[in-house]
């Protein structure tokens, strides 16, 4: 899909889908943007641009429903009396459960499912973030598969792990006097090999599959309680964070560990076999 040439030339404007609670909060950063004009009348044209809606599902019902006005034919939105033209503006949004949005807000888009990034993908995210993290050193290439099959291979959780607790672990390793050095940070790295992470991991309670106490009990809970919805197994397992729950059942049917029948979530006859003796499912990582 070719975008108008527009695109291109300036950044786009991102918002994300909790931060438009109601329509007029689309208009009003736009209007911080210079897109609208600061008192409008009659019918209003957004001026050229690209408008990034990162995860759109959290979308409140009104703003989605203006937006299936701005998205239709016509691409006429009214909102607090005022008629806006979005001909001249391009959306572009995403997601990570399409099951949220309604079919017409889905008919109006070009869907293009991106694939969830291998092992080796997040490996090199993980080296780069690490040498500006530890002043260069560049870690190895099994450490960065290590960490980033601990983090069931997923971006933030992986770079958040790094940052925040790998480099305070093993910078605690060193001697005192080596802390203070100005190359702390990459004798810190060097103590970071495969073995030593996986340890850690393994003291976390964090399997070789990323899997931690929350991934084995909603396996033990589909294995007790059979399929369940998403309601009922969010509430069994007490968690109340959605995204938290849609990350988790995603990474666990990628591994091949549940499934999603006509009534709800599932247990594989795999799923119950990891539960009694895990083995390495890195291959489909």
């Amino acid at each position: 899909m070719r975008l108008p040439n527009y695109c291109y030339l300036k950044p786009p404007c991102f918002f994300s889908g909790s931060d438009l609670p109601q329509p007029r909060a689309l208009i009003e950063k736009l209007r911080e943007q210079g897109k609208v004009p600061g008192r409008a009348r009659g019918r209003v044209r957004v001026g050229k641009c690209l408008v990034f809606i990162d995860e759109v599902h959290a979308l409140a019902k009104s703003t989605a429903t203006a937006l299936l006005s701005a998205m239709d034919d016509a691409r006429i939105a009214t909102i607090g009396g005022v008629e806006y033209d979005f001909g001249d503006v391009v959306f572009i949004a995403a997601t990570t459960d399409k099951g949220l949005l309604t079919d017409a807000f889905v008919s109006r888009m070009d869907i293009i499912p991106l694939a969830a990034y291998s092992l080796v993908e997040l490996a090199g995210i993980i080296c780069f973030h690490a040498r500006a993290l530890f002043g260069g050193y560049e870690l190895q290439r099994e450490v960065c598969i290590e960490v980033a099959a601990r983090s069931r291979c997923n971006p933030r959780r992986a770079v958040r792990s790094l940052e925040n607790d790998l480099l305070a672990e093993f910078y605690n390793k060193l001697p005192a006097a080596q802390r203070r050095q100005k190359n702390a940070e990459s004798a810190a790295a060097a103590l970071m090999t495969a073995r030593a992470v996986a340890a850690y991991y393994d003291g976390l309670g964090v399997d070789l599959n990323g899997l931690d106490d929350l991934g084995r009990k909603t396996l033990a809970y589909l294995k007790t309680h059979g399929a369940s919805p998403e309601d009922r197994l969010c509430r069994g397992l007490r968690i109340s964070n959605r995204g938290d729950f849609v990350e988790l059942i995603e990474y666990l049917t990628r591994l091949g560990l549940i499934n999603t029948g006509h009534q709800g979530r599932q247990l594989t006859a795999e799923g119950r076999r990891y539960l009694n003796e895990p083995s390495s499912l890195r291959e489909r990582i």
